[in-house]
């Protein structure tokens, strides 16, 4: 995931997906690129599918906010916090805080 080699590495896990559809991880992973390249639909579309194949996948859903967020659906960025803070294990203490934080400011926006 070099600067630059986004492309490249989209098309790996293209690859990898297709070995192996039912790999959340991979699909994360590709979000997360796309996230990289401002493709924030397509990014939303693979966390969307990481959250499918594995919906205590707290990191998926922290990504989707996030992304939704660059998009102004903050709507569906607090959903995807409010879950991240759900389900992330207590060792994401400072993400669980900044997803928290978030939250509040989005809520302030309406």
């Amino acid at each position: 995931m070099i600067k630059g080699e986004y492309d490249r590495a989209i098309r790996d896990y293209d690859k990898a997906i297709a070995l192996n559809p039912e790999d959340a991880e991979a699909y994360l992973n590709r979000g997360a690129l796309y996230d990289e390249k401002g493709e924030y639909d397509r990014a939303i579309r693979d966390y969307d599918k990481a959250i499918e194949l594995n919906p205590k996948y707290a990191k998926a859903y922290f990504n989707k906010a996030v992304a939704c967020e660059e998009i102004g659906k903050n709507k569906e960025a607090i959903k995807g916090y409010k879950k991240f803070i759900e389900l992330a294990p207590s060792q994401y203490k400072e993400t669980i805080d900044y997803a928290k934080q978030r939250i509040k400011e989005l809520q302030k926006e309406k």
